[in-house]
């Protein structure tokens, strides 16, 4: 486990002020369950990485549960050690509450903007991990957003790949209004959205600004 301020807790590395790690059978099956005790929860984002013992089979299972504030959240249920997912697992925390995010890939198609380009669309491709237990016909595409604000125009699953299509004319008027970017420059986009169930995840993909007027003739 990470915590916003990329202190690490786990069975080699204690970090953490006051947190503890240890192995104890929860649920009385005859197995003893790994615990991450922490006792300040800081406001931001937790990273968690499953690693599985030297002698587990890709065909054993995991569940992973975190709890706070007497709330229990279920990020994995008897996911196979095989598909632990390369993303670790998010836990956002704020002041009154803990939400799950499902880290996405996110690809922009160009990863280089003109501002004074008078394309009409900008692609981006959005990927779930395998091993959250959703793919990308899960997405609720009304529900996405690109920095917050800008709503999905088309979108398209291809080969277990969510394409969706935002406004590239909307786009650089944000980045020149509301950013205030100022190019060259490499400007992060974030992609947020829902699932269908609510569950949320999130994305982001570095995308260099460039400012060019066509050739004079």
């Amino acid at each position: 486990v990470t915590d916003p301020s990329r202190f690490t807790l786990s069975k080699q590395l204690h970090q953490l002020p006051g947190a503890v790690y240890f192995e104890c059978d929860t649920n009385d099956d005859g197995e003893a369950d790994d615990i991450a005790s922490i006792p300040e929860r800081k406001i931001g984002n937790y990273s968690i990485e499953v690693v599985p013992d030297p002698e587990a089979l890709p065909t054993d299972t995991y569940t992973l549960q975190v709890t706070a504030n007497g709330e229990t959240i279920i990020l994995a249920d008897d996911v196979l050690i095989s598909n632990i997912p390369d993303e670790s697992y998010i836990i956002k925390s704020t002041e009154t509450e803990i939400i799950p995010i499902i880290p996405s890939t996110i690809d922009f198609d160009p990863d280089t903007l003109n501002l004074k380009s008078d394309g009409k669309w900008i692609t981006v491709y959005i990927e779930l991990p395998v091993g959250h237990g959703y793919d990308a016909s899960d997405i609720n595409v009304g529900r996405t957003f690109l920095e917050g604000l800008l709503e999905v125009q088309h979108s398209d699953i291809q080969d277990g790949v969510l394409m969706v299509k935002f406004s590239m004319q909307d786009l650089i008027i944000f980045l020149e209004s509301v950013v205030g970017v100022i190019p060259p420059n490499d400007i992060p986009l974030t992609v947020t959205g829902e699932l269908k169930d609510g569950r949320r995840f999130e994305g982001s993909d570095t995308v260099r600004v460039t400012k060019k007027g066509g050739k004079k003739k």
